[in-house]
């Protein structure tokens, strides 16, 4: 069975109507979620739910119900969720190492920065070095 969604006007004129709705709509069988939208609509989301049934009852109990619309709803698959959100991620640190690279790239003169996979040499006296960040851990700066 797939999924669906059903949206219904039900004349609620208190909340004690608002109440018996609820409950006759979350005890009928097959129903996921519900939600009271506005002052009279009412939005049910289920699997292999009767809407005529379901209508008849919310007229025997409540007021004047009409059905508005039955869709069924299309599953979404969480890997695609998953799979966008990891690229996304990786798109935002890489603008991040690119913020950092454009900002060492614009040293003023007298500066230097130096990279690379080997150790760290010791400073001099007459240097002060500053050590890069975690995301690149063997770069530093003299002046």
């Amino acid at each position: 069975m797939a999924k669906q969604k059903i949206i219904l006007r039900v004349h609620m004129t208190c909340d004690k109507c608002r109440k018996k709705a609820k409950k006759i709509t979350a005890l009928t069988e097959g129903v996921i979620s519900l939600a009271i939208e506005g002052e009279d609509r009412v939005v049910v989301v289920g699997e292999g739910i009767d809407a005529a049934t379901l209508v008849s009852s919310l007229r025997k109990k409540v007021k004047h119900t009409d059905i508005i619309s039955i869709e069924e709803v299309k599953p979404e698959d969480g890997k695609k969720k998953e799979e966008e959100a990891r690229k996304k991620k990786e798109k935002q640190e890489q603008e991040e190492a690119q913020k950092q690279m454009s900002l060492w790239a614009h040293l003023p003169p007298g500066y230097s920065c130096n990279y690379g996979p080997y150790p760290l040499p010791p400073p001099s006296r007459d240097e002060v070095v500053v050590y890069g960040n975690s995301m690149f851990p063997n770069t530093w700066f003299t002046w």
